[in-house]
C-alpha cells in the first residue's frame, strides 16, 4: 500500500508539470505495463495474488476512440496450505503455480479534457486466454494448460509529461469462459505509453 500511495503521489505531481494534450485520427502509441493481479471468486480459494506484466498498443480512429490490441502475463502461487496439502498427499515437496497469458483487441474511449494533462479512458475489449496449471515436485514437473476466450473492462488514467510520453495507472476486470464456473480476475498496474506521432492539437 506504502508503493501504490507514493505512485499516487508522483502522479498527482507529474499533473501540475504535464503538458495539455489532444489526440487526432491517425495518431498512434504503444506501451508497457506491470503490476498486481488478483483472482477473484473460487479462483482466490486457492492462489495468491501476483504479478503481470504486459504490452499494448493503439490506433486513434476518432479524436475520442481508438483501437488497439493487448497482451499480459499474469502468474499466480497456490496458497500455503495447499501447497502443504499436495506436499502431504505427495510424501515430498510440491508447489503449484498458475499462469495466465491473455491477447486480444479492444476499444477505448477518452472523454474530452480540455486543456488537461490528464487523457481518461474507459477500455473494453476480448481474446484468448492462455491458461496454465504447473505442479514441481523433487525436481520433476507437470503441467496442463487450455485456451479459452474471454472479455474484459477497465478504466485508468494516463498524463502527459512530454510530447512522446506517458504515465499512468489503470486496472481491468477479466472473465474467462471455462468450463463450469468463470475464472475472474482482476489487474491493476502502471502504465508507460510511447506516442509515435506527438500531439497534433
Amino acid at each position: 500500500m506504502r508503493k501504490l500511495g507514493i505512485v499516487m503521489a508522483a502522479l498527482a505531481c507529474l499533473s501540475f508539470m504535464a503538458f495539455p494534450v489532444s489526440a487526432a485520427q491517425g495518431d498512434m502509441s504503444f506501451g508497457l505495463t506491470g503490476g498486481m493481479a488478483m483472482p477473484m471468486g473460487d479462483f482466490s480459494d486457492i492462489f495468491k495474488p501476483g504479478f503481470c506484466g504486459g504490452v499494448y498498443g493503439d490506433y486513434m480512429i476518432a479524436e475520442q476512440f481508438a483501437i488497439g490490441v493487448d497482451g499480459m502475463y499474469n502468474q499466480h502461487s497456490a496458497k500455503d496450505e495447499w501447497n502443504d496439502l499436495l506436499s502431504f498427499l505427495a510424501g515430498q515437496t510440491v508447489e503449484a503455480t498458475w499462469t495466465t497469458f491473455q491477447f486480444g483487441g479492444h476499444v477505448k474511449w477518452m472523454p474530452p479534457m480540455k486543456d488537461s494533462p490528464a487523457i481518461p479512458y474507459v477500455q473494453a475489449g476480448a481474446g484468448m486466454y492462455n491458461l496454465k496449471a504447473k505442479v514441481e515436485a523433487g525436481g520433476d514437473s507437470a503441467d496442463d494448460s487450455e485456451s479459452k476466450f474471454g472479455f474484459n473492462g477497465g478504466l485508468g488514467v494516463d498524463f502527459k509529461v512530454n510530447p512522446q510520453f506517458t504515465i499512468g495507472v489503470g486496472g481491468a476486470f477479466h472473465h474467462v469462459l471455462t468450463e463450469g464456473d468463470a475464472l475472474q480476475y482482476f489487474n491493476v498496474g502502471v502504465n508507460l505509453g510511447f506516442l509515435t506521432t506527438g500531439t497534433t492539437k
